[in-house]
């Protein structure tokens, strides 16, 4: 998990969490995405997050909130 100050692109809200996401279905895999939903100082290591997707222009792009349950 990393805390990213750079605005690499117009309209990218910053600072913005960038972690490295495990799914519980198949334990090898894993997912570089973004934690959104909560202020960065909220996020950590270990935290339970659930999927949700965002559409840019016709991609469907996997971001991650954290849990409720």
């Amino acid at each position: 998990m990393t805390v990213n100050h750079k605005q690499w692109l117009p309209g990218l809200k910053v600072p913005y969490v960038v972690a490295l996401v495990a799914i519980e279905e198949q334990h090898d895999i894993r997912l570089i995405a973004n934690i959104q939903g909560v202020p960065v100082e909220n996020v950590f290591i270990g935290q339970e997050v659930e999927v949700f997707f965002e559409q840019t222009a016709d991609v469907w792009v996997p971001l991650f909130r954290p849990s409720e349950s």
